[in-house]
Protein backbone atom coordinates (compact mmCIF):
# COMPACT_ATOMS: atom_id res chain seq x y z
CA UNK A 1 0.00 0.00 0.00
CA UNK A 2 1.20 3.51 -0.84
CA UNK A 3 -0.46 6.67 0.47
CA UNK A 4 -0.06 9.98 -1.34
CA UNK A 5 -1.13 13.12 0.52
CA UNK A 6 -1.64 16.11 -1.77
CA UNK A 7 -1.54 19.40 0.16
CA UNK A 8 -2.04 22.89 -1.17
CA UNK A 9 0.13 25.49 0.57
CA UNK A 10 -1.44 27.59 3.32
CA UNK A 11 -3.05 30.96 2.68
CA UNK A 12 -0.44 33.42 1.51
CA UNK A 13 -0.14 37.18 1.25
CA UNK A 14 -0.40 39.39 -1.81
CA UNK A 15 0.54 42.44 0.29
CA UNK A 16 4.10 42.72 -0.99
CA UNK A 17 4.03 44.36 -4.41
CA UNK A 18 7.21 43.92 -6.31
CA UNK A 19 8.30 40.62 -4.77
CA UNK A 20 8.51 37.54 -6.91
CA UNK A 21 5.67 35.00 -6.73
CA UNK A 22 8.15 32.44 -5.37
CA UNK A 23 8.77 34.67 -2.35
CA UNK A 24 5.19 35.30 -1.16
CA UNK A 25 4.87 34.36 2.55
CA UNK A 26 2.11 32.65 4.49
CA UNK A 27 -0.26 34.76 6.56
CA UNK A 28 -1.25 33.84 10.13
CA UNK A 29 -4.34 31.94 8.97
CA UNK A 30 -2.18 30.02 6.51
CA UNK A 31 0.16 28.96 9.30
CA UNK A 32 -2.71 27.92 11.60
CA UNK A 33 -4.49 25.97 8.88
CA UNK A 34 -1.28 24.23 7.74
CA UNK A 35 -0.72 23.08 11.33
CA UNK A 36 -4.35 21.91 11.54
CA UNK A 37 -3.86 19.89 8.36
CA UNK A 38 -0.60 18.45 9.70
CA UNK A 39 -2.30 17.44 12.96
CA UNK A 40 -5.10 15.74 11.01
CA UNK A 41 -2.53 13.95 8.86
CA UNK A 42 -0.63 12.71 11.90
CA UNK A 43 -3.76 11.63 13.82
CA UNK A 44 -5.37 9.91 10.82
CA UNK A 45 -2.42 8.38 8.95
CA UNK A 46 0.63 8.67 11.18
CA UNK A 47 3.97 10.19 10.27
CA UNK A 48 4.65 10.37 6.52
CA UNK A 49 7.97 8.99 5.27
CA UNK A 50 8.76 11.89 2.96
CA UNK A 51 7.62 15.41 2.09
CA UNK A 52 8.19 16.91 -1.37
CA UNK A 53 7.64 20.64 -1.77
CA UNK A 54 7.58 23.30 -4.40
CA UNK A 55 10.43 25.80 -3.96
CA UNK A 56 7.95 28.66 -3.37
CA UNK A 57 8.30 30.08 0.15
CA UNK A 58 4.59 29.57 0.96
CA UNK A 59 4.77 25.89 -0.05
CA UNK A 60 8.10 25.29 1.65
CA UNK A 61 6.85 26.95 4.87
CA UNK A 62 3.77 24.70 4.75
CA UNK A 63 5.99 21.65 4.20
CA UNK A 64 8.20 22.57 7.15
CA UNK A 65 5.16 23.05 9.41
CA UNK A 66 3.98 19.57 8.40
CA UNK A 67 7.46 18.15 9.01
CA UNK A 68 7.73 19.70 12.46
CA UNK A 69 4.19 18.74 13.49
CA UNK A 70 4.59 15.15 12.25
CA UNK A 71 8.19 14.74 13.48
CA UNK A 72 9.51 14.13 9.96
CA UNK A 73 13.29 14.77 9.89
CA UNK A 74 14.11 17.84 7.83
CA UNK A 75 16.40 15.66 5.71
CA UNK A 76 13.22 13.94 4.48
CA UNK A 77 11.88 17.22 3.04
CA UNK A 78 12.76 17.49 -0.64
CA UNK A 79 12.40 20.62 -2.75
CA UNK A 80 11.59 19.91 -6.38
CA UNK A 81 11.08 22.70 -8.91
CA UNK A 82 8.72 20.52 -10.93
CA UNK A 83 6.13 20.91 -8.17
CA UNK A 84 5.99 24.61 -9.06
CA UNK A 85 5.36 23.69 -12.69
CA UNK A 86 1.90 24.01 -14.25
CA UNK A 87 1.29 20.34 -15.07
CA UNK A 88 -0.11 17.56 -12.91
CA UNK A 89 1.96 15.14 -15.01
CA UNK A 90 5.09 16.77 -13.54
CA UNK A 91 3.96 15.87 -10.04
CA UNK A 92 3.17 12.30 -11.08
CA UNK A 93 6.68 12.10 -12.57
CA UNK A 94 8.20 13.27 -9.26
CA UNK A 95 6.11 10.81 -7.23
CA UNK A 96 6.90 7.87 -9.49
CA UNK A 97 10.65 8.53 -9.11
CA UNK A 98 10.50 7.93 -5.36
CA UNK A 99 11.95 4.69 -3.95
CA UNK A 100 9.55 1.89 -3.04
CA UNK A 101 10.72 1.88 0.59
CA UNK A 102 8.69 5.08 1.19
CA UNK A 103 5.13 4.00 1.94
CA UNK A 104 3.62 7.44 2.44
CA UNK A 105 4.52 10.87 1.17
CA UNK A 106 3.20 14.40 1.15
CA UNK A 107 3.39 16.65 -1.89
CA UNK A 108 2.98 20.38 -1.15
CA UNK A 109 2.25 22.60 -4.11
CA UNK A 110 -0.13 24.95 -5.88
CA UNK A 111 -3.38 25.28 -7.74
CA UNK A 112 -4.64 24.80 -10.35
CA UNK A 113 -2.42 21.78 -10.92
CA UNK A 114 -3.09 20.17 -7.53
CA UNK A 115 -6.84 20.25 -8.08
CA UNK A 116 -6.25 18.81 -11.55
CA UNK A 117 -4.07 16.06 -10.06
CA UNK A 118 -6.71 15.20 -7.44
CA UNK A 119 -9.39 14.95 -10.11
CA UNK A 120 -7.34 12.34 -11.97
CA UNK A 121 -7.85 10.02 -8.99
CA UNK A 122 -10.89 11.10 -6.94
CA UNK A 123 -14.22 9.36 -7.55
CA UNK A 124 -16.10 12.68 -7.17
CA UNK A 125 -15.12 15.90 -8.92
CA UNK A 126 -13.30 18.40 -6.71
CA UNK A 127 -13.98 21.94 -7.81
CA UNK A 128 -11.09 23.48 -5.89
CA UNK A 129 -8.48 22.27 -3.40
CA UNK A 130 -8.47 25.17 -0.93
CA UNK A 131 -5.38 26.52 0.78
CA UNK A 132 -4.04 24.04 3.36
CA UNK A 133 -6.52 21.48 2.01
CA UNK A 134 -5.40 17.88 1.70
CA UNK A 135 -6.44 14.92 -0.43
CA UNK A 136 -5.14 11.51 0.68
CA UNK A 137 -5.05 8.71 -1.87
CA UNK A 138 -4.32 5.08 -0.95
CA UNK A 139 -2.99 2.90 -3.75
CA UNK A 140 -2.71 -0.89 -3.60
CA UNK A 141 0.72 -0.97 -5.27
CA UNK A 142 4.21 -2.02 -4.17
CA UNK A 143 5.97 0.89 -5.86
CA UNK A 144 5.03 4.48 -6.67
CA UNK A 145 3.70 3.60 -10.13
CA UNK A 146 0.35 5.31 -9.73
CA UNK A 147 -0.36 6.70 -13.18
CA UNK A 148 -2.32 3.66 -14.37
CA UNK A 149 -3.97 2.86 -11.04
CA UNK A 150 -6.99 4.12 -9.21
CA UNK A 151 -6.80 4.51 -5.44
CA UNK A 152 -8.54 1.95 -3.26
CA UNK A 153 -9.42 4.73 -0.81
CA UNK A 154 -9.48 8.50 -0.78
CA UNK A 155 -10.15 11.12 1.84
CA UNK A 156 -10.48 14.89 1.62
CA UNK A 157 -9.67 17.27 4.49
CA UNK A 158 -10.22 21.02 4.50
CA UNK A 159 -9.22 22.99 7.62
CA UNK A 160 -11.78 25.40 8.97
CA UNK A 161 -11.26 29.02 8.09
CA UNK A 162 -10.38 31.10 11.12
Amino acid sequence: MRILHIVRHGKSSWDYPGIDDLDRPLIDRGIKNAIATANYLLETYGKPDLIISSPAIRALHTAMLIARTCNVPYGKVIIDERIYDNYSSSIIEVVEEMPANYESMVVVGHNPMLTELCNLFLPDYLENLPTAGMVSLSFDVNEWTIVNHQPVASKVFFPRKE
